[in-house]
């Protein structure tokens, strides 16, 4: 039966926790941290590291369709799935659609990449991601975090998925206009109370009547929620006890991550499950989507979910608006150029590269000379590895981001290409020449309105 056969997840490293926000701006001290996407962190730049651990050593030949959902694409007018099926190296007709605009985006992603299966798609692959903006000061900025999950959906799967009921709605919770920052919400009690625990208890009641099940035989509920309070309450008003309500640690040490928050309490229900027990995915969004989930065996997970809460770099609040920015800082407008952009994207977005077909020697940046044996034009264009090992590196203060240093890094793949490149997710005394690392998908700069993104190196967790 279809369902899901790969899981990646990815969960910046930065956190900021609430009591920082607390001391910035008074009021009661909430436990726990929010993570926070770096300055060069995107929608886009998570959901292909999540997808980049989903997918592992998969034949990337066999996805057929890339579903990216998130409500804070980089773009309003350029689609991300096409963006992230190039950064993953996925065949160039590789079928690419975005989900966007609700909360419940994944839960759509997610059954729509079921549709493709059933159509004849041999895999699909879902991730979603979000990084939430949020007024400085408000309550939603404690509450808010970044996060990204991936799904690899296949017809035979270990863990099987089955839509159960869809119920839109229009009612009004949280909301963004289309020339907002930030994003809104109505009453605060009534959306809680009355809408987000009145429209979950009716669609759980409605796929557990139509499905003929109860809540006793289902083993968790992964269900979003403004924060772990609000799932509990509407989860015990499905009939669920708060030891059935999945995702404590994903509220404690994320935060509410948006299209992704679901997903990943579902993730977290995974690795507790036991072979043929069942969960309910709950999506809820201008309206609530409901899925029966089945475990027959273990989904096999990129990174497990407790290792990416793990660790984390922490976060000082001036940091955290500098991030965001929410403050006003010197404003940089870098040289850019589409056409270089479309020339030069299998190079910098792929990351491939020539390969002398006389001696093997990997020639990055492109060349027409080899560099080792000076044959001329005479290359196989390959995908360079993803790993490799500090050669050297530089610690600079002049270039203004709101890391407060820039640190580049010249880095020895393990293909034998070298690369310059920046070092992020790291402070500048975690460094050491010959460190492992690997290289992840980020944003380098924004110019001319234009997002560009290149691949940096960061550190292998032991």
């Amino acid at each position: 039966m279809s369902g899901i056969e790969r899981v990646g997840v990815h969960v910046p490293r930065y956190r900021l926790a609430r009591s920082e926000i607390a001391v910035a701006w008074g009021g009661s001290v909430r436990p726990g941290a929010r993570a926070v996407a770096g300055w060069d962190e995107d929608a886009l730049s998570m959901a292909v590291q999540a997808a980049e651990q989903c997918l592992g050593d998969v034949d990337r030949s066999t996805v057929d369709l890339v579903i990216v959902a998130s409500t804070t694409l980089p773009y309003a007018e350029k689609q991300t799935a096409a963006l992230a099926a190039e950064a993953l190296d996925l065949r160039p007709d590789v079928e690419t659609v975005d989900v966007g605009s609700s909360l419940r985006g994944a839960t759509q992603a997610l059954k729509l990449g079921l549709h493709a299966l059933a159509a004849g798609a041999r895999r699909v692959l879902v991730t979603c991601a979000d990084s939430r903006p949020a007024r400085a000061g408000s309550r939603m900025e404690a509450e808010f975090g970044d996060a990204a999950v991936a799904f690899l959906l296949g017809p035979e799967a270990p863990v099987t998925l089955r839509p159960l009921t869809t119920r839109p709605s229009t009612a009004v919770d949280y909301w963004r206009l289309a020339d907002d920052r930030f994003v809104r919400q109505g009453d605060e009690r009534f959306g809680s109370k009355v809408i987000y625990q009145g429209e979950v208890r009716a669609a759980v009641q409605v796929a557990l009547r139509g499905a003929g099940l109860t809540a006793d035989g289902i083993a968790a509920l992964a269900l979003a929620g403004a924060d772990y309070r609000a799932a509990v309450a509407a989860g015990a008003d499905s009939g669920f006890p708060a030891a059935k309500v999945a995702g404590q640690a994903v509220y404690s040490g994320i935060g509410q991550c948006g299209v992704a928050m679901a997903p990943l309490c579902l993730v977290a229900a995974l690795e507790a499950a036991q072979a043929g027990e069942s969960a309910l995915l709950v999506g809820y969004g201008d309206g609530v989507d409901v899925l029966l989930v089945t475990a027959a065996a273990a989904a096999p997970f990129g990174t497990p979910l407790g290792d990416e809460l793990a660790g984390g770099i922490a976060m000082q609040y001036g940091q955290f608006l500098k991030v965001k920015a929410l403050v006003e800082e010197e404003p940089i407008d870098p040289f850019t150029s589409e056409i270089a952009l479309w020339r030069d994207a299998r190079y910098l977005v792929r990351l491939h590269a020539p390969r002398c077909n006389q001696c093997g020697a990997v020639q990055y940046p492109p060349r027409r000379v080899c560099w080792q044996c000076r044959h001329k034009d005479d290359f196989t264009e390959v995908s360079l590895a993803r790993a490799g090992r500090l050669y050297t590196y530089t610690v600079e203060h002049l270039f203004p981001v709101p890391d407060a240093h820039l640190i580049t890094a010249v880095v020895d793949l393990s293909d034998g290409a070298r690369i310059y490149t920046q070092l992020v997710d790291c402070l500048p005394d975690q460094i050491a020449v010959g460190m492992p690392l690997r290289l992840v998908f980020r944003r380098v700069h924004r110019g001319k309105g234009l997002n560009h993104y290149f691949w940096k190196a960061v550190p292998v967790r032991e």
